[in-house]
């Protein structure tokens, strides 16, 4: 996996006018957005990744190398930049010639740099245009042969200048299409640029820079909740972000579908933050050993929530989470919850991944936001805290399944970004990963 390492790098045009000072990063393979206003050191520090520029202090090391003394056409082998204006980028007569000329230059045979370049062509829509004249064209095709030059010499790195500049909405579709390809391939992928939608809509990982320095640096979500650091660096939220602000909700969205989809499931949402938030009940150490949930009737916002302890000893606890409208029940949550539990890992687990259904995987961070949502107030993390993991889970199998009922039992933690395989029989489901049966729900 290729990694580009940013040590202590400090940089200036002029003597004793810093343009950067003393950045430390680590750009791994999760796609980057890098934001901030003109003249916080964006454009600069793209520059000295493709080597167009020297730090005055400080190392630029890919994949373990340090590429100070790499030439320009060396680097171009490894990172791919598309500029910002493509009419900077574009001198050739024809499309084709156009798009083969990186991967010519890069020591590429004529059949491969043909067969790539046609390849970029079709990912960007323009396979019927080969010998047109890129001047013939408006600006968006021409920012997509840049695009798909970069593309068809095949470089480790991409980096994008102003990506959506001049695109319409089937364009910057594209684009996204694009990028998210290129993710999957394990390339890294960066981006400049002031587009705060594109950003939220498509990129992991958003670093913000401001007179030269970088203020922000984590995932893209934690990013855009802080509105006030945004604001220092003269930066703006997203659309869908500032709107649901606006309108009162706390959680941050990222997208419309994302908002959408809260909406739907908001009753529940707020089902679990009455369960997470009763104050006093805590479940550090807790492992869910059954959860079920039902739905009575259509949800109201005048739902009102009470918990009731069940069942409370040393080793179990039972906690029921009812929901009333108009003093009848909405919604019952019921979990059991085997406590100080230590789950001890299976010696000889049973291979299953070729007989079970790819369903998902849970990453520590959407756990992490999960847990935020409902309030949470214990330990979030994926594996120290089984009991937001369960949640989680039965929130989307019911959302899978489309069932008012369901009941979850609990026999072993999924781990982080472990892909998880279900096999349904009848109405039974089982979840499995790494091998382990991890549940078995049954819906009702």
């Amino acid at each position: 996996m290729s990694k580009i390492e940013i040590k202590n790098v400090s940089f200036s045009y002029i003597k004793n006018e810093l343009i950067l000072d003393n950045i430390n990063l680590v750009i791994d393979e999760r796609s980057t957005a890098i934001v901030g206003q003109n003249g916080a050191g964006k454009t600069t520090f793209v520059k000295l990744l493709k080597g167009l520029l020297k730090p005055n202090q400080g190392d630029i090391l890919l994949n373990d190398q340090s590429i100070k003394a790499m030439t320009v056409a060396k680097l171009s082998k490894h990172i791919g930049m598309v500029f910002q204006n493509p009419n900077d980028q574009i001198f050739k007569n024809k499309v084709i010639d156009e798009v083969m000329f990186g991967p010519l230059n890069i020591g590429m045979t004529q059949a491969d740099a043909t067969k790539n370049s046609k390849k970029a062509l079709e990912m960007v829509g323009l396979s019927g245009k080969l010998d047109n004249n890129p001047y013939d064209l408006g600006l968006s095709e021409r920012k997509l042969i840049t695009i798909a030059s970069v593309l068809a010499m095949d470089t480790e790195v991409v980096i994008f200048d102003e990506p959506t500049i001049a695109q319409d909405l089937a364009g910057r579709e594209l684009i996204k299409s694009i990028i998210r390809k290129l993710r999957s391939e394990g390339k890294i992928v960066l981006t400049i640029i002031h587009d705060m939608d594109f950003v939220a809509e498509t990129f992991e990982r958003t670093i913000v820079f401001a007179k030269g320095s970088v203020i922000l640096d984590s995932n893209t979500r934690d990013v855009f909740s802080k509105g006030e650091i945004l604001k220092k660096a003269y930066l703006e939220q997203p659309s869908v972000t500032k709107l649901c602000r606006a309108l009162g909700y706390e959680e941050t969205f990222l997208t419309v579908n994302e908002f959408i989809e809260f909406r739907k499931n908001s009753h529940m949402i707020d089902l679990f933050r009455a369960f997470t938030t009763k104050e006093d009940f805590f479940y550090d150490g807790a492992f869910i050993a059954k959860i079920k949930y039902q739905c009575f009737q259509l949800k109201s916002d005048k739902e009102t929530y009470k918990n009731e302890v069940v069942k409370s000893n040393r080793k179990l606890c039972v906690i029921n989470c009812n929901g009333y409208v108009d003093n009848e029940i909405a919604e019952t949550l019921t979990v059991y919850l085997m406590m100080n539990v230590t789950v001890k890992e299976s010696i000889q687990p049973e291979i299953v991944e070729d007989t079970g259904t790819l369903w998902r995987d849970f990453s520590k961070e959407e756990i992490a936001d999960f847990s935020h949502l409902t309030g949470d107030t214990n330990s979030i993390h994926l594996t120290e805290n089984p009991v937001v993991q369960g949640m989680f889970i039965l929130k989307e199998l019911c959302d899978t399944t489309k069932t008012n009922e369901i009941e979850v039992k609990y026999t072993h933690p999924i781990y982080g970004c472990n892909p998880v395989y279900i096999k349904r029989e009848g109405n039974l489901i089982k979840g499995f990963s790494n091998g382990i049966l991890c549940f078995q729900a049954t819906a009702l």
